[in-house]
């Protein structure tokens, strides 16, 4: 087994989601560390608390793969005065080197929508809003149509089991009867009008803005909120079993752990 190099991980995660596909204001690729590093442990995670690094220096990982950028906005100092400087300065104490991968994910072929897609019980279904890269196709959201239709409470009910999650927020009336479903994970208000366009009966997201639910509401499309964690919360799962794959594929010596310690952080009466 040969030994693997940070920026041959990039390259590995990028053939998944090119950077290119992210949108404008987002921020992803290798935001801290040494591209020349080598990797020995990789470990996946939603997001880069303060708890998850302290995981990763645990764990004895080179490299972390998150979702969530840690970084967005510019930064004029790095000092232990604020989360972001804490944790720029124990990524780099600890050589430990941080990648993300975020809207270029959601968007790609075999992304994260297409994840949540499939975890919700869909093998086909098509791209909500769609942009052309390279000759591919790829966009945000999907849709998709149930195979029997269901009311929106039994629906929101089914969405609470699938996704594993202890809770589920709903709009809309319980006896709506739903068949056509448009899918978004993480926050879905900017997509309320073209859910509605496309014909969908309900929107299955997290993180839905209360006037965003509103608008959809008078649209005459249903809402269901599944939390931004739970319609997430797959990727670590997938990117970690592609990571695995690829590294047996190419014969490289690497390991990768799912994290532990990234979790819910909304608790529920």
């Amino acid at each position: 087994m040969g030994t693997v190099k940070c920026q041959t991980i990039a390259g590995i995660l990028e053939e998944l989601a090119p950077k290119g596909l992210a949108e404008g204001w987002d921020n992803v690729g290798l935001l801290v560390g040494d591209g020349r590093r080598k990797i020995e442990r990789v470990i996946v995670c939603l997001d880069v608390p303060e708890w998850v690094i302290e995981e990763a220096v645990e764990r004895k990982a080179d490299m972390i793969v998150s979702h969530h950028p840690m970084i967005f906005n510019g930064i004029k100092r790095v000092n232990t005065d604020n989360a972001t400087g804490r944790k720029i300065i124990s990524l780099i104490k600890n050589n430990i080197a941080l990648y993300c991968m975020h809207t270029n994910y959601d968007i790609a072929q075999d992304g994260l929508n297409d994840v949540f897609a499939k975890e919700l019980g869909f093998s086909d279904f098509s791209i909500l809003e769609e942009t052309a890269y390279e000759s591919r196709i790829m966009g945000i959201g999907r849709i998709a149509v149930l195979e029997k239709e269901t009311t929106l409470l039994m629906y929101a009910e089914n969405v609470k089991t699938l996704l594993g999650t202890g809770h589920v927020s709903f709009a809309g009336d319980p006896n709506r009867k739903i068949k056509k479903v448009a899918l978004i994970n993480g926050s879905g208000s900017k997509y309320i009008n073209s859910a509605r366009f496309a014909g969908a009966d309900v929107l299955v997201t997290g993180d839905m803005q209360y006037h965003g639910v509103l608008d959809a509401l008078e649209m005459g499309l249903c809402v269901i909120d599944a939390g931004h964690y739970a319609t997430e919360k797959i990727m670590i799962k997938h990117i970690a079993e592609y990571l695995r794959n690829k590294f047996q594929e190419l014969k490289l010596d690497a390991d990768v752990v799912e994290s532990n310690a990234n979790m819910e952080i909304l608790r529920v009466l």
